[in-house]
């Protein structure tokens, strides 16, 4: 008797992963979730994220470069955050 056999596709989401934090970190944020196939997300990330880094910029320079210090960790948790919850995801 012939067993069926189940073969799924999923996505590359280690890949998509590694492309998320490496363009946030250069600035572009949401990129991988557009690539996945998410593009709303993938925009409001990109959006807010420019939005962020305008505010941080405002911040860096009225404060005489102390918000620098807010920005520098920022820059590498945001990313980081948004690429492992992009790994999370379901196929």
């Amino acid at each position: 008797m012939a067993v069926p056999v189940y073969v799924t596709r999923t996505k590359g989401f280690g890949c998509l992963s590694v492309v998320e934090f490496v363009c946030g970190f250069l600035g572009f944020l949401g990129i991988g979730w557009m690539v996945s196939g998410n593009i709303l997300r993938g925009l409001l990330y990109l959006l807010g994220w420019w939005g962020l880094m305008f505010g941080l910029a405002a911040l860096t320079f009225f404060t005489g470069g102390l918000g620098g210090v807010c920005w520098a960790p920022l820059q590498i948790i945001v990313p980081l955050a948004s690429a492992l919850q992009l790994s999370g995801e379901p196929a």
